[in-house]
């Protein structure tokens, strides 16, 4: 198999309530399970600046990581992948708390909600983050409409089958981008049209907090 399977169909790989995280509570150390780093995750967020990377490596080297990395039920990293990638560097051990998340976007939103409380991101950042939760957001808006009017019987319901065929508003998926980061919908439609239109120079300045969005 190639690529590690985060989230399938099988309803043991679900949490309960549908859509709600859960905290399975089952813990491993670093030597009882191997965890996983998926990209996509890690990714996320914008890297640590090297003096932030310095200090929590420097705090780890002196009084170990004593914050469980969390994971979820593949054991792949959702929350804590500075931790582990100082801890693998030095060869230190680690916990890992295991959280079973309904899909790839609840892993996504949790781990930016638990990040944005530690560290100042500012708009553009905010809004480069919505921009890479943007597909799973419009899949589940499409699988939302699907089970509205699959098996529903109203003309309400049957007209969520017709959305289908064509593209989800604009400003709709605008306004679920902003309220998903917790800025401004102006705000979030300016990074969107920097993104899709900015010079490479002006992206540039924005991510060196030189220009604000």
């Amino acid at each position: 198999m190639g690529r590690t399977e985060l989230y399938g169909d099988d309803p043991q790989n679900q949490t309960e309530g549908d859509g709600i995280l859960q905290n399975t509570k089952t813990e491993y150390g670093s030597s009882e399970r191997t965890s996983v780093v998926w990209p996509e995750m890690e990714q996320l967020l914008p890297p640590l600046s090297v003096e932030q990377f310095s200090s929590l490596e420097s705090d780890i080297l002196e009084d170990g990581c004593y914050a469980p990395i969390i994971v979820n039920e593949d054991m792949v990293i959702v929350d804590g992948h500075n931790r582990f990638r100082i801890c693998e560097k030095h060869g230190l051990p680690f916990k890992m708390l295991v959280f079973s998340f309904a899909d790839l976007l609840e892993a996504k939103q949790w781990a930016l909600d638990t990040q944005k409380g530690r560290r100042n991101l500012d708009k553009w950042e905010l809004g480069k983050i919505a921009l890479k939760l943007k597909p799973g957001i419009e899949a589940r808006a499409r699988k939302n409409m699907s089970a509205g009017g699959g098996d529903q019987k109203s003309k309400g319901a049957k007209s969520g089958l017709t959305a289908l065929s064509g593209p989800i508003s604009p400003i709709s998926t605008r306004k679920e981008l902003a309220n998903t980061v917790g800025i401004g919908e102006v705000t979030m439609g300016k990074a969107m049209q920097i993104d899709e239109r900015a010079p490479a120079a002006i992206k540039e300045a924005l991510d060196n907090g030189e220009l604000s969005c």
